[in-house]
């Protein structure tokens, strides 16, 4: 009696730590992902969590495409759950958004969103220069980069998305390139910069004399 009494509680233990092992191994295992703003901390509710995987694999060449899979919702703290198995699956990235915010990749753990901003820019030609003259504007940021090209107008007012709650630190150049292709060569004709401080989802205005 004693033998089968031991006999089965090591078989009860043995399937609990079955049934564990399995949960743990077939992504019922959970992590959290929470979404704030960035510069303030405040907690960002609705915001949309897009999981990417592989949907076509070539054994010479490695992963052809992707696609979407899920989209998780963020709470009223900011915050949704991910499971294991939609983790792994998410190879080929997860990617944050909300409205009003710059998208940006993300993952488990705490994000950051950069709230958007923007500048009406009045462009001034005081130079004289070729009608294969384009015009860039470019600011970083801390998770994104926005650039801005364009061919080069005579007088034109344009709108240029910046980072709310940032000092953004405005570049701008004027070039004319040697060939119609990405990568050719170019002489840079004029270049300067500006240096805003919008709050988030503020508009402003400034002018540049190129």
């Amino acid at each position: 009696m004693t033998i089968s009494y031991k006999l089965l509680v090591y078989i009860s233990v043995l399937l609990v730590s079955c049934k564990k092992f399995l949960a743990e191994n077939t992504g019922n295992t959970t992590s959290r992902i929470i979404v704030k703003e960035y510069a303030t901390g405040i907690p960002l509710p609705d915001a949309q969590i897009k999981l990417y995987t592989c949907d076509h694999f070539d054994i010479l060449y490695g992963c052809q495409g992707t696609s979407q899979f899920a989209t998780l919702i963020t709470d009223r703290k900011g915050e949704c759950t991910i499971t294991q198995a939609q983790l792994t699956k998410a190879s080929k990235g997860i990617v944050m958004s909300k409205s009003q915010y710059w998208d940006r990749p993300g993952g488990p753990g705490v994000n950051l969103l950069e709230p958007e901003a923007w500048v009406k820019l009045s462009l001034t030609a005081i130079n004289n220069y070729p009608d294969t003259s384009f015009f860039v504007l470019r600011t970083p940021g801390q998770h994104a980069i926005s650039v801005l090209g364009f061919k080069a107008p005579l007088d034109s007012v344009i709108n240029f998305q910046l980072f709310g709650d940032e000092t953004n630190a405005i570049s701008w150049m004027v070039y004319t390139t040697k060939g119609y292709c990405p990568y050719c060569s170019y002489d840079t004709l004029s270049r300067g910069g500006l240096t805003l401080h919008p709050k988030k989802f503020e508009n402003l205005t400034a002018s540049i004399n190129y």
